[in-house]
This record gives structure tokens, C-alpha cells and sequence, in this order.
């Protein structure tokens, strides 16, 4: 990995596997989300006809429009930290060619601002005026254009290359990208919630309806209700504390920086 992490980290293939792994993140919870919410509306339909439950009727084309949702709101949502117009918002650095020993590793623009400052001897006064394309335009003039410069050896480190299991869930008041992290969590967390009020609800109303209803019917929604609650119940297992350690790491409450690869790899992969 130290041989290839700067190609890696600046390549397509780094940011195609990570829309895929943060859509797919994205799909799963919006989908167990809808899941309970529609389950709830089911069950609460079902409460008031106790003595003849009506049976559920599939609304095609509304499912189909609402996993269309899921889908589409999710995808846009992970390739909006690749595009190159929010470059300055998700790139925390740049990649050089090995040989220019000027910029070790991935500089940030506080090194870059420290170079750039120095060649032009201080005429630059802060280091958040300087955007990507102008920190690369300046490096560029710093160096012969003779053998075609240095612009073809400059590679941006995009977002999905920020961390090595793809999205930067770990963020502080420093990062730049750290609202849209939160946003994420955010989401995640409002997700969490709606499911657990859906099932609380749910499970209040089952026991009504269980008391009122014929045994074959209670003995079906038992199961169909066991089979959602182990989804919706290994789902809120793995992101719950995992949004909790987060929010502490982000405060600074705690460093979780050494659990980022077990949680990512081992403990979130569980609810799939």
C-alpha cells in the first residue's frame, strides 16, 4: 500500500468504489427507514379493523417511485465530493511526483501556502484565498516550462481517497470537509430514530391487534414482524454507536481514531 497509496488515493478507482460503498450505505438505511415507516402505517390500518384485518394491497408503481428516490438521492449524494466544483471543499491535498522532493506526501494548503509565501516573497497574506486550481497555477510558474512543467505530475487527493475505508466519518472542527460529514450523520441519525419510534409503535400496536384478531392471523404477523426486526434490528446495532462515537470524536471528547478501520470493516458490514 505505501508503494501504490499515492496513485490509489488520486485514482478513479479509489472514488468509483467509494460512491458504490456510500450508496449502497445510503440505500440501506433510507430503506429500512421506509420500510417502518410503511410498516407502521400498515399496522396502524390493521388496528382499526380488528375483527376483519384488511389485506394489504402492493402499490407498484408508488414503491417503484419511492425505491427510485432512494436510489437516485443516494448516488447524488456520493459523487457530489468527487465532482471537480466542490474540489476545494472535499480535496485535503495534493500528490506530486516522487522525484520533486519540494512536496513530501500529501501537502495540505498550509504547506502550500508556506512554499508558494516563501518564493514570492510574502506577497500572499492568508492561505484562505488560495483555492486549488490557483494553488496549482502557482506551483506550475514556480517550475521550468521547458519539459512540459509539473502540471500533468499534480494529482488531487480526492474525498473518497481522505481515509482509507473510503468515507471520512471521523472528522474534527478543523476538516473542511466536517459539515458535510455531519449533514451525513445527521441523516443517519434522524434515520435511526424514525425507525426506532416506528417499531416502538409497532409493537404496541401488535400486541393490540394480537389480542383481538384469530391465532393464524397473529401467528403470520409474528413472523413477518421477527424477520424486519432482525433487519432493522442488526441496522441500528451497527450505525447507532458507531453515529455516537462520531459525535465524540468530533467534539474531541474522545479519540476514536484507531476503531475508524475495525468499525468500517468489521462492525458496519454486519447489517448487510
Amino acid at each position: 500500500f505505501c508503494t501504490l497509496q499515492a496513485s490509489w488515493r488520486t485514482g478513479n478507482l479509489c472514488s468509483f468504489l467509494g460512491v458504490i460503498c456510500t450508496s449502497g450505505s445510503f440505500i440501506s438505511m433510507f430503506s429500512m427507514t421506509f420500510i417502518s415507516v410503511i410498516r407502521l402505517r400498515e399496522m396502524n390500518r390493521a388496528s382499526h379493523f380488528l375483527s376483519s384485518p384488511p389485506v394489504n394491497k402492493l402499490h407498484y408503481p408508488k414503491l417503484f417511485l419511492a425505491s427510485l428516490y432512494v436510489i437516485v438521492t443516494s448516488v447524488i449524494v456520493s459523487i457530489v465530493p468527487i465532482s471537480s466544483y466542490f474540489e476545494d471543499f472535499f480535496s485535503n491535498g495534493l500528490s506530486y511526483d516522487p522525484k520533486l522532493k519540494l512536496f513530501i506526501g500529501f501537502p495540505d494548503k498550509i504547506k502550500h501556502f508556506n512554499i508558494i509565501n516563501t518564493y514570492y516573497k510574502g506577497h500572499m497574506k492568508t492561505s484562505h484565498i488560495l483555492s486549488w486550481t490557483l494553488i496549482k497555477s502557482l506551483i506550475g510558474e514556480m517550475f521550468s516550462h521547458d519539459y512540459g512543467g509539473i502540471s500533468e505530475q499534480v494529482k488531487s487527493v480526492k474525498f473518497y481517497g481522505n481515509n482509507a475505508c473510503f468515507f471520512k466519518y471521523f472528522v474534527t472542527s478543523k476538516d473542511p470537509q466536517k459539515f458535510f460529514v455531519w449533514g451525513v450523520q445527521g441523516i443517519y441519525l434522524l434515520c435511526l430514530l424514525i425507525i426506532a419510534f416506528c417499531y416502538f409503535s409497532i409493537a404496541t400496536i401488535s400486541k393490540k391487534i394480537g389480542a383481538n384478531v384469530g391465532e393464524k392471523f397473529a401467528s403470520r404477523n409474528k413472523k413477518v414482524q421477527r424477520r424486519i426486526q432482525i433487519m432493522i434490528g442488526t441496522d441500528f446495532i451497527c450505525w447507532f454507536p458507531f453515529i455516537i462515537i462520531c459525535i465524540l470524536h468530533s467534539f474531541e471528547v474522545m479519540d476514536a481514531t484507531d476503531w475508524y478501520s475495525v468499525i468500517s470493516i468489521v462492525i458496519l458490514p454486519i447489517n448487510s
